[in-house]
């Protein structure tokens, strides 16, 4: 994408949902490369964050580039606190958590609600995790993304 005439490749960014939030944040700890192109912010939704600096291969003590995270105050995975928690500890500037009320994994598409089994779910003892739409918190969950890019993308 980065070689495409088209594409100005330092204003490339990430958005990645759930499992692709987890690869989201693992794009954001990779040290930029002289000489190649870097993806310029990242976001991710509801990842597990409580695997993070717990889970060989998953250590993230650093961030190259404005990462925000977005999720559910009523996420089964962990809720907030873990991502808030990680948010903390890292020493990059530019780091953000957004916790949405009355959301849970999985909460900005319309779709009917359900309830699947996570492996990783509940800090990695597995169990069942909610997969239910909230139409205004996804809405502004939308709106934030898109904000956030605009403010780290556009110049």
């Amino acid at each position: 994408m980065a070689g495409r005439p088209e594409v100005r490749a330092d204003r490339i960014g990430v958005l990645g949902f759930s499992w692709g939030g987890v690869q989201t944040m693992r794009a954001a700890r990779t040290p930029p490369q002289p000489g190649e192109p870097r993806f310029a912010a990242f976001r991710a939704m509801y990842p597990l964050c409580w695997a993070y600096n717990r889970v060989p291969g998953y250590e993230l003590n650093q961030v190259y580039g404005p990462l925000q995270i977005g999720v559910g105050e009523k996420d089964d995975d962990e809720g907030s606190a873990a991502c808030q928690a990680l948010a903390l500890r890292l020493d990059s500037s530019g780091q953000q958590v957004q916790a949405y009320a009355n959301a849970f994994h999985g909460f900005e598409p319309l779709e009917p609600e359900v309830v699947v089994i996570d492996p990783y779910s509940h800090f990695g003892r597995g169990g069942m995790v909610s997969l239910k739409s909230n139409p205004g918190q996804g809405a502004r969950a939308i709106g934030d993304a898109l904000n956030f890019f605009e403010r780290r993308l556009v110049r």
